[in-house]
């Protein structure tokens, strides 16, 4: 009977937590958890307000998404596609811009890696990285 009990209270407690859970999954990666500790080690607090700023300006974003698809019952491209032709290509751009931007840092952070491990004396990333820096 015990058991039970606390099973039917761990549900519930899983079903409170699960959405935060999945929408946490889908907005931390491997830049959070891996190189927002080294940047931090590295550079201390020299980017605290820009980290600031870009946090106050993406949270309204997730918040009215998830309100918007949960009012409507539509997809957020549903709802770009209905503001307008405009709207959809402006998110085509910023989806492929992130996409790049995505994939160069991961580049970075894997060669940077390999430089480490294999203790080569300079990294073309840390080359090109300074270059366009």
């Amino acid at each position: 009977m015990m058991g039970q009990a606390v099973n039917v209270r761990l549900r519930h407690m899983l079903k409170i937590i699960g959405p935060g859970l999945l929408f946490v999954s889908t907005a931390i990666g491997t830049s959070h958890l891996v190189l927002s500790r080294r940047a931090g080690a590295h550079y201390g607090m020299i980017f605290f307000w820009i980290i600031l700023g870009s946090l106050f300006f993406k949270y309204p974003f997730y918040e009215f998404s998830a309100r918007y698809t949960n009012a409507t019952g539509n997809t957020l491209l549903k709802g770009y596609k209905d503001q307008g032709k405009w709207a959809v290509v402006l998110f085509m751009i910023v989806i492929f811009a992130n996409m790049f931007a995505v994939i160069g840092a991961v580049g970075l952070f894997v060669e940077a890696c390999l430089a480490s491990c294999l203790e080569w004396p300079t990294s073309l990333c840390l080359f090109w990285w300074e270059a366009f820096f």
